[in-house]
């Protein structure tokens, strides 16, 4: 059984060296739109594995052409979910300070919350933008 199902072992040194030299990749069309949503650390390396087996990878004319008509799609709904965390974060802000419009809890400085929450959303923006 180990024969026939060697891509579900521990990934060992001497299978890189000797079956994976040997082997033909293929990926679905899924794999490669998953690049675009992983975070960046875990799709550069998913690259570099491509690249480095780049002489093994096969990749069929179908899969390359799901990979381009689902690929804008793929981002769309990426940038989409950047729009609903900034949505979010104004809301949370909006709200927050709604509370707080008639200034009438004494008890708690309305400028230090107001502070407070302009920093995060300007944090959270930051961050957001980078990603």
């Amino acid at each position: 059984m180990k024969n026939m199902f060697k891509g579900y072992l521990a990934f060992l040194p001497e299978l890189k060296s000797i079956e994976l030299k040997k082997a033909t990749i293929c990926f679905d069309t899924s794999a490669l739109l998953n690049i675009y949503r992983y975070p960046k650390n875990a799709a550069d390396d998913f690259i570099k594995a491509i690249e480095y087996f780049k002489e093994n990878i096969w990749l069929p004319y179908f899969v390359a052409l799901e990979y381009q008509s689902n690929r804008v799609t793929v981002l769309q709904q990426q940038a989409r979910v950047f729009d609903e965390l900034l949505g979010k974060s104004r809301k949370f802000k909006d709200d927050v300070l709604g509370l707080f419009s008639d200034k009438q809890h004494h008890s708690i400085p309305y400028g230090d919350v107001a502070n407070l929450v302009e920093r995060f959303d300007e944090e959270f923006r930051s961050f957001i933008e980078g990603v």
